[in-house]
């Protein structure tokens, strides 16, 4: 009888070959020329690569796990109260490095207020994780990410804005939708299933919060916005 699927289905499936091929082609590729080198550097050079694509491969898999888990409403919070400040500069400070390496700035806006809340706190990472990750992808050599948290009466803010490519006034609306992904800056490549803003989304609902996109348009950067109640 064979399987009928749509178009949509099908550019998913497309998308989804593409993007673990790479990875795993890397990976293959690098244990061949592992067996032929001695020098330490070229050595070490080559298992950092294939590190980082096994990490890629395994955000791509937590991403699939992730839809299938809140497309069966399986996702479940961990709360509890954490400090909030600290979370978020543990997240800079993990993604430092790699800004540094590409020429974006990285910046915490301080606070002086300690803000705790209650929530999941390995969830509300990813969050701003994913965040810092696209921020970095749509942001050129010489740009600017400031990540920022405040208290706004019974509501706590934590804003990401860069100084990107922008976001065309038409996608705003469909980017928290799955599969759905806005073009990155011309020197970095486009990867990923366009799941991560559609989790975060989730997963910030479940907290009974929202996260918001905004943007003056291409060229004018962009900032995303996560309002979280205080419990």
């Amino acid at each position: 009888m064979g399987i009928s699927l749509n178009k949509s289905t099908l550019k998913v499936l497309s998308n989804l070959s593409h993007e673990l091929r790479n990875p795993i082609a890397t990976i293959a590729s690098g244990l061949e020329l592992l067996e032929f080198v001695a020098e330490k550097e070229k050595f070490e050079k080559t298992r950092n690569i294939l590190i980082r694509q096994v990490e890629q491969l395994d955000h791509l898999v937590e991403d699939l796990l992730d839809l299938s888990r809140i497309s069966n409403d399986k996702i479940r919070l961990k709360k509890e109260s954490f400090h909030l400040n600290q979370l978020v500069n543990w997240a800079v400070e993990d993604h430092s490095i790699r800004y540094k390496e590409k020429g974006i700035s990285l910046q915490m806006v301080e606070k002086k207020e300690d803000i705790y809340i209650n929530g999941d706190p390995q969830r509300l990472r990813q969050v701003i994780e994913n965040l810092l990750h696209n921020a970095f992808k749509f942001t050129n050599r010489g740009g600017s990410v400031a990540l920022s948290v405040d208290r706004q009466e019974n509501e706590v803010m934590i804003s990401i804005k860069d100084t990107g490519v922008g976001i065309p006034a038409n996608m705003i609306p469909l980017l928290f939708d799955p599969f759905v992904q806005a073009e990155a800056a011309p020197e970095q490549n486009s990867s990923g299933l366009g799941l991560g803003l559609s989790i975060s989304k989730e997963i910030i609902e479940l907290h009974g919060g929202r996260i918001e996109a905004h943007s003056e348009g291409p060229g004018k950067g962009s900032e995303f916005v996560i309002r979280l109640p205080m419990e």
